[in-house]
């Protein structure tokens, strides 16, 4: 993690979003030391990438929206420790991880959600491609210590949602010694049912 000074902090971005700052504690509790990177799936308008910048030193995030993609890449151009991509996120999962030499912070959250989110048709309009995502991590990545983090796991299970169950086998398909935590109480999280696969040593 990097430094942060009151300069740094977008407030903007962090409105609302007191569950970002218990992640980071729970992070460093469950899997310290904290690694350097993270890359994230869905970046949708940016918030999300905004408070990961804010406390990591490089951000990859990706958007299957062009439009998307277009408006946050500009709105946040500024902020360097940032990159941007136009991709379906198993493929951009498969690329960036067949290169990456360090260990991340891997935050699954590429799914359709209504709005002006798009989707992709293989999963529906409010499906995921959570377990693509994760099939991407095991056959291209060349480390398998990474902390992967999964949105929404309230939803796993319904609609076009896999099981929790489906998930946390993919997971451990990974590496088997992952302890996997879907069902995390919101009280704790305060989030819709935020998962965490990690390594304890690190």
């Amino acid at each position: 993690m990097k430094s942060v000074g009151r300069e740094d902090v977008h407030i903007e971005e962090f409105e609302g979003e007191e569950w970002f700052f218990q992640l980071i504690v729970w992070l460093d509790f469950l899997a310290h030391p904290i690694p350097h990177t993270v890359i994230e799936t869905g970046t949708h308008t940016g918030r999300g990438a905004v408070r990961w910048a804010t406390f990591f030193e490089n951000v990859h995030t990706v958007e299957l929206s062009e439009d998307l993609y277009n408006n946050t890449k500009a709105k946040y151009k500024h902020l360097e420790n940032i990159s941007f991509y136009n991709n379906s996120s198993p493929e951009f999962l498969g690329d960036i991880l067949s290169t990456m030499m360090e260990r991340c912070i891997i935050f699954l959250d590429a799914h359709g959600s209504g709005g002006n989110t798009v989707y992709d048709d293989r999963y529906g309009r409010y499906g995921t491609p959570v377990l693509d995502e994760l099939a991407s991590i095991k056959t291209s990545s060349k480390l398998t210590n990474h902390i992967i983090i999964i949105d929404d796991c309230d939803d796993l299970g319904t609609m076009n949602y896999p099981s929790k169950q489906q998930v946390e086998n993919a997971v451990l398909e990974i590496n088997p010694d992952y302890c996997v935590e879907l069902d995390i109480p919101k009280e704790l999280l305060m989030s819709r049912g935020t998962g965490i696969a990690y390594l304890p040593e690190g």
